[in-house]
């Protein structure tokens, strides 16, 4: 029985044991009540579709392995038998192929693939470039983008209600900001927790504000934060093809 057979004989199956059969696969109460609706049909198209969503992720894992072999100068086939020998680079290899799989953009699949390639070239990197892509898996297009805004004004700061607006658009407003309409709150916490940005201390604002000239937003009913990008978030900004890092230490904004 060929794949095709297969799956359209499970359709059959299932499609016959419609309703409460279904319901019994599902499981519990709810699959009982959205069981009844499903019909063989929406089954096929769903199948159709996972088809094509996992045929991606797979294409998306592979342009990793692939785009990593080239900066390295080397083949797929050496580059895979040379990191799973080892335990630690092994660790590297499924790191950024996952993260690749579950990737949409090109830049942070090429991203994951530098990082590959340096864990290939110098097994000395692993663990940093393990870091990199650890971080690089957690951001979306909306996180990548908003880094990039604290990039821009990094020797300020930028305030959260500053980034709800970059977020929200001209329509946003302090109400929304001080209610659970913030969009800054979900976006920061994933950047914070990566350690791609941080809260400026005291002394750092005071410093900022007296560059800048800049005065804090006035927000009565929440205490206002202000984020800066980190130099490792500046460095994954790099990876993402975003900016360009001067190798001085006089650059480093920390």
């Amino acid at each position: 029985m060929t794949r095709s057979d297969r799956r359209s004989k499970a359709v059959e199956v299932v499609g016959s044991a419609a309703g409460a059969g279904v319901g019994a696969i599902l499981g519990g109460p709810v699959g009982g009540i959205i069981g009844a609706a499903i019909t063989p049909g929406t089954i096929e198209l769903v199948g159709r579709a996972w088809d094509e969503i996992v045929g991606a992720q797979r294409a998306n894992g592979a342009a990793v392995v692939q785009i990593a072999a080239e900066q390295a100068s080397s083949d797929p086939e050496t580059l895979v038998a040379e990191l799973i020998r080892d335990p630690a680079a092994a660790s590297l290899f499924k790191s950024a192929v996952q993260a690749g799989a579950n990737a949409v953009e090109e830049d942070k699949i090429r991203a994951l693939a530098t990082c590959l390639a340096n864990g290939f070239a110098d097994g000395t990197r692993v663990n940093s470039e393990l870091i990199i892509i650890k971080a690089l898996a957690e951001l979306d297009p909306v996180h990548v983008r908003v880094l990039a805004m604290l990039e821009k004004v990094r020797t300020a700061g930028a305030s959260a209600y500053r980034v709800h607006e970059f977020l929200v658009g001209p329509e946003a407003t302090p109400r929304q900001f001080l209610t659970s309409d913030d969009l800054s709150g979900p976006v920061l916490a994933v950047l914070e927790r990566q350690a791609l940005v941080a809260k400026m201390d005291e002394e750092d604002r005071v410093a900022a504000r007296a560059r800048t000239g800049q005065r804090d937003p006035v927000l009565r009913k929440r205490d206002e934060s202000i984020y800066r990008i980190t130099a490792f978030g500046r460095l994954c900004l790099e990876r993402l093809g975003h900016i360009q890092i001067k190798r001085l230490l006089s650059d480093s904004p920390d």
